[in-house]
């Protein structure tokens, strides 16, 4: 009887925690020491989480934009294309009271930072 118990016990050990979801955090301090709260007891920091890439501070992101102008003169149209192509910089992206959505790894050890979300 004594080997049933054991190998109920493995199998026990086995049991996927459940999927815990999206959490909700909150900033308590903005980069470079960022520290994001998840509910009252647990205070994550940089050595817990991982940021999407386009909420780190100071992210660039290119971009181009095309665009067309038509003018109708006596009756013949003439189209002008226009192309920019630069850079945006973006400071800043989180502050302090920011609410942010957390995805824990399965051991809840690491947690990603997908964005900033506002309640509209």
């Amino acid at each position: 009887m004594e080997g049933i118990s054991e190998f109920a016990k493995l199998f026990k050990e086995r049991d996927n925690k459940p999927y815990l979801g999206p959490q909700l955090g909150t900033v308590q301090s903005k980069f470079p020491d960022i520290k994001i709260s998840l509910g009252d007891n647990v205070l994550l920091t940089k050595k817990n989480l991982y940021f999407s890439s386009h909420i780190t501070k100071h992210f660039e992101r290119e971009f181009e934009i095309e665009a067309k102008e038509v003018k109708f003169e006596q009756e013949m149209p003439s189209i002008t294309k226009y192309q920019s192509k630069g850079k945006i910089k973006y400071k800043d992206v989180l502050k302090k009271g920011d609410k942010v959505i957390l995805i824990p790894t399965t051991d809840e050890q690491k947690y990603y930072v997908i964005d900033k979300v506002v309640k509209v």
